[in-house]
């Protein structure tokens, strides 16, 4: 039997200081059908030497530099011009583990209907070395509709899910990823695979206020359109108002994170509101005490807490 290709596309942007060990970790994949494509936003450091170096040898990876409005943009190029029937990104600065696409292809072979497959992925720092571990666990699509708990670089799909959900919004920054998830789940079910396929890096570089205070709105703004949809499925209905109370949650840390406490009070108020068994949650009650107790707490407290969303692939826009 033909093994299926598997297109991955990376997003770039001045990406010298990590794409290297990016493309490695994506050729050295044991999986013989394979197509890597980067899609490089106008760099004006060593990348694109970088990336005409590692073309040169090796023909499963071609990348094109072209202006383009963001990330979403970006991949949605990268994957038009793919063949393969199995499609992921992974940013510039992440990595997969050793095995992690032929896993992923034999547990979509194994569950024909479903519309993805996930890992788990490790946290890494600057150097490399590990720092965490972001915990995925079993498909809940009542739990993805308000709360993003994939692993970006963890997740494979099949390619006509993906093109029948209308492929990455491109007005989406940020959060275009979980928007991808609760439409591919609107269509039915994904599957986790209880195995390390993936690590995302946490560096200086990896976001600013500016990003966090986006990934809370668009949170929002992807939450609300989805519990609002027409044909949000039956079963989901009876948990929008648990949803959006998970919506203001992430965006009160969002805006936690960057320091913004008064818009932060108002959104962990909202969550509250709509969900008050949100007490007796610890992402609620350690946000909201520390909101209430200032910024002069926040420094301290961060050193040991990390920024609540992370998309692997943010380009500093």
């Amino acid at each position: 039997m033909t093994l299926p290709l598997v297109s991955i596309v990376t997003p770039s942007l001045n990406s010298a200081a990590w794409i290297t060990a990016t493309i490695v970790s994506v050729l050295a994949q044991d999986y013989g059908r394979l197509e890597y494509i980067v899609m490089d936003g106008g760099s004006t450091d060593d990348t694109h030497a970088i990336l005409r170096r590692f073309a040169e040898r090796d023909n499963r990876l071609t990348w094109f530099a072209e202006p383009d409005t963001g990330i979403s943009q970006a991949v949605n190029r990268g994957w038009a011009r793919s063949q393969g029937e199995i499609i992921a990104w992974i940013g510039s600065d992440d990595l997969y583990r050793p095995g992690a696409v032929a896993a992923a292809v034999f547990a979509l072979q194994a569950q024909p209907a479903v519309t993805a497959v996930y890992g788990d992925c490790a946290v890494i720092d600057a150097e490399g070395r590990w720092v965490g571990h972001l915990h995925t666990g079993p498909f809940d699509r009542g739990r993805l509709l308000g709360w993003n708990y994939l692993a970006q670089p963890a997740v494979f799909m099949r390619r006509a899910a993906v093109a029948q959900a209308g492929w990455l919004d491109e007005s989406l920054r940020n959060v275009m990823d979980h928007d991808l998830w609760i439409k591919l789940a609107q269509q039915g079910a994904m599957a986790h695979v209880a195995s390390m396929w993936a690590a995302v890096r946490v560096h200086d570089g990896t976001v600013t206020n500016r990003q966090v205070r986006r990934a809370g709105e668009e949170t929002l703004r992807v939450v609300s359109r989805a519990v609002n949809d027409p044909a949000l499925a039956l079963d989901l209905q009876s948990q929008r108002a648990r949803a959006l109370a998970e919506a203001y949650l992430r965006a009160g840390m969002c805006f936690y994170a960057a320091s913004d406490l008064p818009q932060a009070r108002i959104y962990l108020k909202q969550a509250l509101r709509l969900a008050p068994g949100l007490l007796a949650d610890g992402r609620f009650l350690r946000t909201a005490l520390t909101a209430q107790l200032g910024t002069r707490l926040i420094e301290r407290l961060r050193r040991w807490r990390p920024a609540p969303h992370r998309t692997g692939s943010d380009r500093g826009v």
